[in-house]
């Protein structure tokens, strides 16, 4: 009866081979036969393995297995016997200090039972390297990186060694996301996949004896939250005119707002990169439509809600209806002005003498003008304002302001008869003129000088019982225009009293005065 024995032999050697690899591969075998036995022994190189960089003396452990027993191994050095072995454990010792360094040598090994039958060749290449050790770990750094970042983004970094980088490893959080084994370093990070926040990027490189360095900490923040943005100015639904209109928005981001751009109707019409974002806009007539996109430093965007605008280029209407052009004022009196625009008005000012006195907002438009607070000729003007704020002046008219001046009988004792009536003359200053003249009673042939400075004014009065039986009083109010000259009652004279009664007497005792 036969029996399988396995034999496994382990050497420490007194120098090492670094690397990885396969074990020995396996080759061809041949040998005759002993007592019928035709089955070859298996052979296999435990260490060295395949690709190993080897030094000094380096122990080479063979495993040799047959089912009758193995007779001996033999160790080869580029096909040349270097030893045998009749006995476990197969084990040889290489020295590699007086070969090349930096060439490589194909190890074999070979089996024989007690048949002679021999084993498939298994055989290994290897590197030899006596020079002194590399314990000196790569450089390395990663590249200059923004704050803050979002998307793909590339990142890169700086490696050296003093024989040579193998690789570059690259870690988010402490998590391996990417190598790379060829300069420039570097691998694509998709952000999408990290939460927003505060991330730790960090690069590992390693040499070709797998020293390695760990790069500095680069802090970094992952931001996904666009900016916020609004147009501040003009209002929504205003009105505008044909002039240059300042469009201004606000826009704010917690990484800060590289750049705003500003578009009419959909097109990108200017772009401002610092605040106060704004820019001038020259309209034209219409309905528009205005946007502002705002981006923060990691291109996040924003798109505003729309303004509606609508430019007015057409100017309003406007005129002075009353008092009348070349018109004679007294006192307080209601100036007039009527004004009307396609899209509305907004306010009508008042100017006397080119200066503003009042402004009303909704129509009727008007205000109260004391017209004796100087006397003269003065010039009214209106000027309309639009809800664009187009404006337009009314054509200028002329007032003159002018004086009332008041003649009145004194009082006229009972014994008398009544006054029935009254011819009186009133002596007009030069410089003053007139053109009316009123009474308190029913008066009839009431004569008016022509309307000239220095001229007389005749006025009859007749009216039943004007003072019956008593003592009473009637006046004559004359209108005087004294234009750019102050005028007081003693400026004027009665030149002929003569009051009557029913008979066409005249009355004495009764006298006039002015004041």
């Amino acid at each position: 009866m036969r029996t399988r024995i396995l034999l496994t032999i382990v050497l420490s050697a007194v120098a090492f081979c670094s690397g990885c690899g396969g074990g020995g591969g396996g080759g061809g075998g041949g040998g005759g036969t002993v007592g019928g036995d035709t089955t070859p022994p298996t052979v296999i190189i435990d260490s060295p393995r395949a690709g190993d960089v080897c030094s000094g003396t380096v122990a080479v452990n063979v495993r040799a297995i047959d089912s009758t027993g193995v007779s001996r191994v033999e160790f080869y050095v580029n096909n040349a016997l270097s030893a045998t072995k009749t006995s476990s454990p197969y084990n040889f010792t290489w020295n590699t200090a007086a070969l090349t360094n930096g060439a490589s040598y194909t190890l074999s090994a070979k089996a024989y039972d007690a048949a002679g039958n021999q084993s498939p060749t298994s055989f290994l290449t290897v590197k030899v390297d006596n020079s002194v050790p590399d314990t000196t770990p790569p450089t390395v750094s990663i590249n200059p990186l923004g704050a803050v970042v979002n998307g793909n983004v590339n990142v890169s970094a700086t490696a050296g060694d003093n024989v040579g980088v193998a690789k570059v490893d690259f870690y988010v959080d402490g998590v391996l996301k990417g190598t790379d084994t060829t300069s420039p370093y570097e691998f694509s990070w998709d952000t999408t996949v990290n939460s927003e926040g505060a991330h730790q990027l960090t690069a590992k490189a390693y040499d070709a004896v797998n020293n390695s360095q760990t790069s500095a900490i680069i802090n970094v923040m992952v931001d996904r939250t666009p900016p916020s943005v609004s147009i501040t100015s003009p209002a929504n639904n205003s009105t505008i005119n044909n002039g240059n209109i300042s469009v201004t928005a606000d826009a704010s981001d917690s990484s800060g707002v590289s750049k705003v751009e500003f578009y009419v109707d959909g097109v990108l019409t200017a772009t401002d990169a610092t605040a106060p974002y704004s820019f001038s806009w020259p309209p034209v007539a219409g309905q528009h439509s205005l946007t502002v996109k705002a981006y923060d430093v990691v291109n996040n965007s924003q798109l505003s809600s729309p303004v509606s605008v609508r430019v007015d280029t057409s100017l309003p209407s406007v005129s002075i209806t009353s008092p009348a052009n070349n018109s004679t004022a007294n006192g307080t009196i209601t100036v007039s002005a009527n004004a009307s625009d396609n899209n509305g008005i907004n306010k009508v000012e008042f100017y006397v003498d080119d200066q503003l006195v009042s402004t009303d907002s909704s129509a009727p438009y008007s205000f109260n003008w004391n017209a004796s607070s100087a006397r003269g000729i003065h010039t009214l003007k209106a000027k309309a304002f639009d809800t664009a704020n187009n404006s337009t002046t009314s054509s200028a008219l002329t007032v003159m302001s002018s004086d009332t001046i008041t003649v009145k009988a004194k009082s006229v004792a009972a014994s008398q008869a009544s006054i029935y009536g009254i011819d009186m003359i009133v002596r007009l200053p030069n410089g003053v003129s007139n053109n009316s003249a009123v009474t308190s009673g029913v008066a009839s042939g009431i004569s008016i000088a022509p309307d000239a400075s220095g001229q007389d004014l005749s006025v009859s009065i007749l009216s039943q019982n004007l003072i019956p039986f008593g003592i009473g009083e009637f006046m004559t109010l004359v209108n005087a225009i004294a234009p750019g000259t102050a005028v007081s009652p003693s400026d004027f004279s009665i030149t002929s009293f003569n009051p009557f009664d029913g008979l066409g007497s005249v009355i004495g005792g009764v006298s006039a005065i002015i004041y």
